[in-house]
């Protein structure tokens, strides 16, 4: 039988999470409008708890309060991420119309931005690197990298953040790219 580190078991903690889910789904499911992200959402909110041991005694309340939070983190993530594959895009449009210059000009100005990237992404530390390189080379989603590197979700995200800026900070010399949300497609992965 489980149980956690207060003694509650997993039929007790079933039982006093189990006549609160349909209004937590309702919740989230207002929250992100789509019954899916609400099921994700107080799974993941039930799956902390559980792990955390605890379950306070008013549980209705906390729990709303937790799986409210956890939608409205999960529409902001969603939001970030459309913005940002907007910017790519837009990016990726540009990066096509100058791939199309035939002026020497422009074609040694991408030689340089090639050149640039290569030695930004050469410069980062290793820990940070490993993880661009698994996001950009080997395409992989969040969830993957922090299985292949062993570290938190979190961690994986901090690490791609510190990456971008600092690819970012090193090639502000070429404006288009300096975003640092754009890094990822200048080099060659997706956002």
């Amino acid at each position: 039988m489980l149980s956690v580190p207060d003694g509650l078991t997993r039929e007790e903690f079933d039982a006093r999470v189990t006549p609160h889910l349909d209004c937590l789904l309702r919740c989230a499911r207002r929250v992100l409008g789509a019954e899916d992200l609400a099921h994700d959402a107080v799974q993941e909110t039930l799956t902390r708890l559980w792990r955390r041991g605890w379950l306070p005694p008013d549980a209705r309340r906390v729990l709303l309060g937790l799986v409210f939070r956890a939608a409205l983190h999960e529409r902001r993530r969603r939001r970030r991420r459309e913005h940002h594959e907007l910017a790519a895009a837009r990016l990726g449009d540009e990066a096509c119309a100058a791939a199309r210059c035939e002026d020497p000009h422009c074609s040694l100005e991408q030689h340089e931005l090639a050149a640039a990237l290569s030695r930004a992404l050469e410069a980062l530390p290793p820990r940070v690197g490993a993880a661009l390189r698994l996001r950009v080379q080997a395409g992989l989603e969040y969830e993957e990298i922090a299985q292949r590197l062993g570290i938190p979700l979190g961690t994986v995200r901090s690490r791609l953040h510190h990456a971008r800026r600092l690819v970012a900070r090193a090639l502000a010399d070429f404006a288009p790219v300096a975003d640092p949300e754009s890094v990822e497609l200048a080099a060659g992965g997706r956002h």
